[in-house]
């Protein structure tokens, strides 16, 4: 190659490699600094969208587990009044036992005792409270939604009911046929009284009218009637969001990451008021011989369900504790997912930035020589 002044081509290809060096540079005092390889999406575009998508999880994961932690608040709440409700109605078994025997003369003040434990009860159901949250009393609040145990079978039932008519003999049989079967199933018993009134009904109607070549239109005209009926109680429990008759107040918790039915859990509490348990004052009471010994049978009742109920409430303090140490670890292993695709080796990175500024230390120094070059042309000039 001839000696050139206008162009050093030397010196050129020297400061490309040092433009390079002082990047190379720049970017590991960037990942030293920030403790991150991915500093930004030109760094690594997909392992900065996987990274961003493991730590929003982990987020949502942090909340989940939260709610979780405030579900299992809920239910200690519930659980407290739950036992003494549970103690009061053995006060009340223990009254009711005494005043079932004839030697017993105390009758009216047992009673009055005996009325104000109903009262008691209802007093507790009915304060029970974890925000504004209704517990025990078995209705709806604001904000928390509710249950209705037989969703499923009322839905069937709805299906059944708007899905058959009497319009000829053999709708008439298969009417019949299918709210027989369904009336044996175990989703029948889930329904309220109310609904189960309605659809007895309806099959009877069906069953008579087998009897006829053409169903008459009286038959047709009643089977319409308690299906508008029906129809109008499932249409009800929709819009209020299928608030419970059978007094079942549930509230729904999100306890995963995702938008989808099972990272949430419905805790569905009963309803303990003396009404809902049996023994309301309009239901039992220990004035007489009779009625002691007839309370004796629903208080047994009555204490059998508040410890069922209290069941419930154990199972779902277990699950949510499970669900709480599943997050945990969830959260433990996606923030390692992402820690290994963003986190910064900085060993490595150590050691680059040594190789590195010494690069550019030499690369300095090359190009001093490299700009002194063509001065080696004024010799020839001499």
């Amino acid at each position: 190659m001839g000696l050139v002044v206008n162009t050093n081509l030397d010196a050129i290809g020297v400061h490309n490699n040092l433009a390079g060096t002082n990047n190379a540079v720049a970017k590991s005092l960037q990942r030293l600094s920030s403790g991150l390889k991915i500093n930004s999406a030109k760094d690594d575009a997909s392992g900065f969208a996987i990274a961003n998508s493991f730590k929003a999880k982990v987020a949502a994961m942090r909340v989940a587990s939260q709610n979780a932690s405030e579900g299992e608040s809920m239910l200690q709440v519930a659980d407290g009044s739950y036992s003494k409700i549970n103690d009061i109605l053995v006060r009340m078994k223990s009254l009711a036992t005494q005043a079932a025997s004839g030697q017993t003369e105390s009758q009216t003040t047992m009673n009055n005792e005996f009325s104000s434990l109903q009262k008691e009860i209802d007093r507790i159901a009915n304060s029970t409270k974890y925000g504004g949250t209704n517990l025990l009393n078995g209705s709806s609040s604001s904000g928390s939604g509710s249950t209705y145990t037989g969703s499923a079978a009322l839905q069937a039932a709805y299906n059944l009911v708007t899905g058959l008519d009497l319009n000829s003999q053999g709708d008439v049989s298969a009417a019949y046929t299918a709210m027989s079967n369904f009336r044996s199933s175990p989703s029948f018993s889930l329904l309220s009284s109310t609904e189960q009134n309605i659809l007895n009904t309806m099959t009877s109607v069906a069953d008579y009218a087998q009897g006829y070549s053409t169903v008459p239109q009286a038959d047709i005209n009643s089977w319409n009637t308690f299906a508008n009926q029906f129809t109008s109680i499932y249409n009800s429990f929709v819009a209020q969001g299928q608030t419970s008759p059978s007094g079942t107040t549930g509230i729904t918790f999100q306890v995963g990451a995702n938008n989808a039915a099972t990272d949430q859990l419905v805790i569905s509490f009963n309803g303990a008021t003396s009404d809902s348990l049996g023994v309301s004052s309009s239901t039992i009471g220990i004035e007489t011989l009779a009625s002691a010994q007839a309370a004796m049978t629903a208080l047994d009742t009555a204490l059998t369900s508040i410890n069922s109920f209290m069941g419930n409430i154990g199972a779902y303090q277990n699950r949510l504790q499970y669900t709480i140490d599943n997050l945990a670890t969830g959260i433990e292993n996606f923030t390692a997912s992402a820690s290994t695709i963003e986190d910064a080796d900085m060993a490595s990175e150590i050691s680059e930035l040594s190789k590195h500024q010494i690069l550019q230390q030499a690369g300095m120094a090359m190009l001093a020589q490299a700009n002194q070059a063509p001065q080696q042309i004024l010799t020839l000039l001499r």
